[in-house]
């Protein structure tokens, strides 16, 4: 059995019934939706070179993420920054990651898997990754991407009921911070690791869900993942219908604010 459609938010998570304050020194908001929602034929809050590259793309499911990404960005930005959601200037720094020009120490970061999207945002580097729990081949993937530790880990430690749930999290953590790092998969997937834990990582069924404060804790720790010499912080959960999520940043945040509008 598996807990792969439950929802686990950690316990730092605040939940939000309406979009959050711009993040404060130490706190995250994040806002997860479904990409449907988030794409209108309107694209008026796009800036013009973003509506240009949307309506050169061929592929539809493409052009739906690309749209639906920005507008979450846009939009937030807008609430906080006072300003047009299309006026605002977004651009790309020299280590690859994207800031706002109008308030440069405002990050983000966002990912989309099946029929959801995810946009992270605070006051430091950040990386956000989501992924739909599918059937794979983990053991040849495992082995082509993970460092050989890992790969031994899934191999020893999972059996056939948490083996998937263990590769989605270990995957969702390296490439959260992958994106925090921001110089991009190709550069960086060699030299990523997750420090492991020291004991398997247990499954959570419905019945224990409810019950098992032990169980939460081990799903919420946070782990690390190092980049070469590069440490950074990485708090894995589960988003419900078949979703894992992760987020990456330098230090522990304080609060992260949560809004599902889903």
């Amino acid at each position: 059995m598996t807990s792969v459609n439950l929802e686990n938010i950690p316990a730092n998570f605040s939940f939000q019934g309406r979009s959050a304050s711009v993040p404060e020194i130490g706190e995250v908001v994040i806002h997860v939706a479904e990409i449907t929602a988030m794409t209108s034929q309107d694209l008026t809050l796009l800036s013009l070179e973003e509506q240009e590259k949307a309506r050169s793309m061929t592929a539809p499911a493409v052009r739906e993420r690309f749209v639906a990404g920005r507008k979450m960005i846009r939009q937030n930005l807008s609430l906080w920054l006072g300003a047009d959601p299309s006026a605002i200037c977004m651009e790309v720094g020299e280590s690859g990651k994207p800031f706002v020009k109008e308030d440069p120490s405002l990050h983000f970061s966002i990912s989309h898997s099946g029929e959801l999207l995810m946009a992270a945002f605070s006051r430091t580097e950040i990386g956000v990754d989501l992924e739909r729990q599918r059937d794979i081949q983990t053991e040849a993937l495992a082995k082509r991407f993970f460092s050989s530790e890992e790969a031994r880990y899934l191999n020893e430690c999972s059996d056939g009921d948490t083996v998937s749930d263990d590769f989605f999290r270990l995957w969702t953590c390296r490439e959260a911070a992958i994106k925090a790092d921001g110089r991009g998969m190709g550069s960086l997937l060699a030299s990523t690791r997750v420090v492991l834990p020291p004991k398997p990582i247990n499954p959570i069924h419905p019945i224990e869900s409810a019950a098992s404060e032990h169980s939460r804790a081990e799903m919420n720790e946070i782990l690390e993942v190092m980049i070469a010499n590069e440490c950074w912080q990485v708090l894995p959960w589960r988003v419900r219908g078949g979703y894992h999520a992760a987020l990456a940043l330098r230090q522990r945040p304080t609060l992260i604010h949560w809004r599902d509008f889903r």
